[in-house]
C-alpha cells in the first residue's frame, strides 16, 4: 500500500501568477510497494521532492519565510531518495535558503532539522545507520546588515553506524560558515559534533568500532580526526583559530584533545595499538606534536591528567613527543612565553618489544627555555634491528628563563635529574650502559654543567 499525504496553507499558489511570493511545490514518486510519504508545506517557495522505490517512510515540513536578502530562492529545498525497505526519513526546515538531501539506500534512518537561514546538510547512507542533523543559522530572521548562519553538514554512512552533527552560527554581521564532513565507512562507528560560532570546520572519517566527539565553540577553529579501528578520539576547542589533527591508523588507541586560547595548534598521530595521548593547550599559540609509532605508550594517563600541558597564559609554547617502543610514558607542563621541549624514546625501534618502559617528566615555568630528551636509538631507519634502551628515567625541571637541558640515555636502568632555577643555566647528562645515575641542581645564573657516563653503575651528582 503507498500513502501520500500533501498539506499547503494555500491551494490557490498553485495558479498564481508567477510574481506572487507563494510558490509551493511538491513531487512524490513511488514505485513498489508500502512506501509512506507525508509533506506539509506553508510559506513562500518551498520545493520538495521525494522518490520512493521501497517500502521506505518520508515525512517533510516546510515553512519558509523572506528574511529581506533579495536572494534567488528557494527558501526550502528537499529531496530525499529512498530504494532500501525499513528506510526512513524526517525533514523539518523553517526559514530561508534552507537545504537538505537524504540518500538512502539502506536501512537507514534520518532526521534533519534547519532553522534560520543558510543551512545546508547532505545525509547519504547505505546500510541501517543513524544520522540526525541540527542546524540553526543565525539570526532566525536576518536582514541586509544583520548577518546571517550559514551551515554546512555532510554525513556519509556505508556501515551500522551513528552521527549526530549540531550547528549554530552566532554572527551579528557577515556570512559566517561552520562546516562538518562525517564519513563512516564501518559498522559500530560513533561521531557526535558540536559547533557554535563562525567559521568552524569539523571532518571525521572513521573505519570500524571507532568513536568521535569533537566540540567547537568560537571563530575560525578547525579539527580533523582520521581513525582506522576501535579507537577514541575526543576534541574540545573553545576560542578561536585554534587547529587540531588526530590521526589513527591503528587499533585501540585513545585520544584526547582540549584547547582554549588563541591560535594553538596541535596533532596526534598513533600508527599502532593501544596508545594513550592526551593534550591541555590553554594559553595562546601553543604547538604540540605527538608521535606514537610504537605501543602502548603513553602521554598523560586521562583527559583529566593530561601528558602535554601548557598553562592558561602561556604563549609560543612548544612541545614534540616521538614514542617508539613499548610502555613509554611522557609527560611536559609549560607555563611560560617561548619555551621549547623534545622527547624522544625508541623512536628507531618500532616492533614489538616486552617492555621499554622509559619514563620523562619535563616542567618548565619560566620562558624561552629548552629542553632535549632522547632515550633509546634516534634514528628509525634502523627499524627492527635498532638497540632498546629500556627503564630509562629522566626527569627535567627548568623554573628560570633561557635554560637549556640535554639528556642523552642509551641502555637501561639509567636515571637523569635536572632542577634550574637561574637564569641561562645549561646542563648536558649523556649516559651509555646501564644503571648509571646522574643528578643536577644548579641555583646560580649563568651556571653550566655537562656529564657524560660510559658503563655500569656509574653516580655522578652536580651541584651549584
Amino acid at each position: 500500500m503507498k500513502r501520500i499525504l500533501l498539506a499547503s496553507a494555500s491551494a490557490a499558489a498553485l495558479y498564481a501568477a508567477p510574481a506572487l511570493a507563494q510558490d509551493n511545490t511538491s513531487t512524490v514518486n513511488q514505485t513498489g510497494s508500502g512506501a509512506d510519504a507525508t509533506v506539509t508545506q506553508t510559506g513562500a517557495q518551498n520545493n520538495s521532492d521525494v522518490e520512493q522505490s521501497a517500502d521506505a517512510s518520508a515525512t517533510v515540513t516546510q515553512s519558509g519565510a523572506d528574511s529581506g536578502y533579495g536572494l534567488a530562492p528557494p527558501n526550502n529545498d528537499s529531496r530525499i531518495t529512498q530504494s532500501a525497505d525499513g528506510a526512513t526519513a524526517q525533514v523539518t526546515q523553517a526559514g530561508e535558503l534552507n537545504r537538505s538531501t537524504v540518500d538512502q539506500t539502506g536501512a537507514g534512518s534520518a532526521t534533519v532539522g534547519q532553522t534560520g537561514v543558510y543551512n545546508e546538510s547532505h545525509v547519504a547512507q547505505s546500510a541501517a545507520a543513524t544520522a540526525t542533523v541540527s542546524q540553526f543559522g543565525a539570526p532566525p530572521s536576518g536582514g541586509p546588515g544583520v548577518g546571517q548562519g550559514d551551515n554546512l553538514s555532510n554525513v556519509t554512512q556505508n556501515g551500522a553506524s551513528s552521527a549526530t552533527v549540531l550547528q549554530t552560527s552566532d554572527s551579528t554581521d557577515g556570512f559566517p560558515s561552520n562546516d562538518s564532513s562525517i564519513l563512516q565507512n564501518g559498522d559500530g562507528d560513533t561521531a557526535n559534533v558540536t559547533q557554535t560560532g563562525d567559521n568552524n570546520s569539523s571532518d571525521v572519517t572513521q573505519g570500524n568500532t571507532s568513536s568521535a566527539t569533537v566540540v567547537q565553540n568560537g571563530a575560525g577553529n578547525g579539527s580533523i580526526i582520521a581513525q582506522n579501528s576501535m579507537s577514541t578520539a575526543d576534541v574540545n576547542q573553545q576560542g578561536s583559530s585554534n587547529t587540531s589533527d588526530i590521526e589513527q591508523s591503528g587499533d585501540y588507541l585513545h585520544a584526547t584533545l582540549d584547547q582554549d586560547g588563541e591560535g594553538n595548534d596541535s596533532k596526534i598521530t598513533q600508527t599502532r595499538r593501544g596508545g594513550n595521548a592526551n593534550v591541555d593547550q590553554f594559553g595562546d599559540f601553543g604547538k604540540s606534536d605527538i608521535q606514537q609509532i610504537g605501543e602502548n605508550n603513553t602521554v598523560g594517563t586521562s583527559d583529566n591528567a593530561a601528558g602535554v600541558q601548557q598553562l592558561s597564559g602561556s604563549l609560543r609554547e612548544s612541545s614534540l613527543i616521538i614514542q617508539g617502543g613499548r610502555l613509554n610514558s611522557a609527560k611536559v607542563t609549560q607555563g611560560g612565553t617561548d619555551d621549547v621541549s623534545e622527547i624522544r624514546q625508541n623512536v628507531g625501534y618500532l616492533t614489538d618489544h616486552p617492555n621499554t618502559g622509559n619514563a620523562v617528566t619535563v616542567t618548565q615555568s619560566g620562558g624561552s627555555n629548552v629542553s632535549h630528551v632522547a632515550q633509546g636509538s634516534l634514528d628509525p631507519l634502523t627499524g627492527d634491528y635498532a638497540p632498546t634502551s629500556d627503564g630509562n628515567i629522566a626527569n627535567v625541571s627548568q623554573s628560570g628563563s633561557d635554560g637549556l637541558s640535554d639528556i642523552t640515555q642509551n641502555g637501561d636502568t639509567n636515571t637523569a635529574s635536572v632542577g634550574q632555577s637561574g637564569l641561562s643555566d645549561q646542563s648536558a647528562i649523556t649516559q651509555y650502559g646501564s644503571g648509571n645515575t646522574a643528578t643536577v641542581t644548579q641555583g646560580l645564573d649563568g651556571s653550566v654543567s655537562s656529564v657524560t657516563q660510559n658503563g655500569v653503575g656509574n653516580t655522578a651528582s652536580v651541584t651549584q
